[in-house]
């Protein structure tokens, strides 16, 4: 279907200079995509939609500095490639509470997801997508992949549910040095074991096990950009 750009809109900051400045491309189904001025080097039309191209000199950033939508780097993979560069987790106000990974505990099936750094954004459509063959999608908020899917934060809605590794980096870069607001809790990852259990992270011992998808636990966003 053919996309059409209904509006580019600069905001402006008081005594802020061209480069502090955020270009919001809002699309026909109502989401928005908010890119920093600092990191566009060229703009192209592509089927009505302007893409734009990442600079090399972008801003860059440090595991642990503020992100662009207001939670903390997790990660940086040192180049901007497939996308990204940078992986931003979300703060803690904006993190999900006791919510089911899975909740039909009779469904058995296995998605594919992936553990590895990177397959955040795969691993929550793949699981998004079950819900919504299933019907599932009335209160979308509840289950904890369509509340990542479905956050929008700081001006981003390119939200999704972390990876094991992902997870993993959580703990020993964050909550094992007193940072990231986490509660010694449970907070699941979007990778699978098997075809009923998937990974999840005991903030408190730092220690990954599997359990079944419809225990109700936290979850921590996290972003591409």
């Amino acid at each position: 279907m053919k996309k059409r750009l209904l509006a580019l809109i600069l905001i402006f900051t008081i005594g802020s200079t061209l480069f502090a400045l955020d270009l919001v491309v809002r699309k026909t189904d109502g989401t928005s995509v908010r890119i920093p001025i600092s990191d566009i080097v060229s703009m192209t039309y592509e089927d009505g939609i302007a893409v734009g191209e990442k600079s090399a000199s972008a801003k860059t950033y440090s595991v642990g500095d503020p992100g662009p939508a207001g939670g903390f780097i997790l990660y940086d993979k040192g180049v901007f490639s497939d996308g990204w560069r940078y992986i931003e987790m979300a703060p803690a106000s904006a993190e999900g509470k006791d919510k089911p990974w899975y909740v039909a505990s009779n469904d058995i099936f296995n998605l594919g997801t992936k553990e590895e750094l990177g397959s955040s954004i795969s691993n929550t459509k793949a699981i998004v997508e079950k819900y919504r063959s299933n019907g599932m999608m009335g209160t979308p908020d509840k289950w904890a992949a369509s509340y990542c899917d479905n956050l929008t934060y700081g001006g981003y809605d390119d939200w999704a549910m972390p990876c094991r590794e992902e997870l993993a980096l959580m703990y020993t870069d964050f909550h094992r040095n007193g940072k990231g607001g986490f509660a010694n809790y449970y907070y699941w990852a979007s990778s699978e074991y098997d075809g009923y259990n998937v990974w999840y992270l005991n903030l408190e011992t730092g220690t990954q096990y599997v359990i079944a998808r419809d225990y109700e636990i936290n979850v921590r966003p996290v972003r591409y950009f």
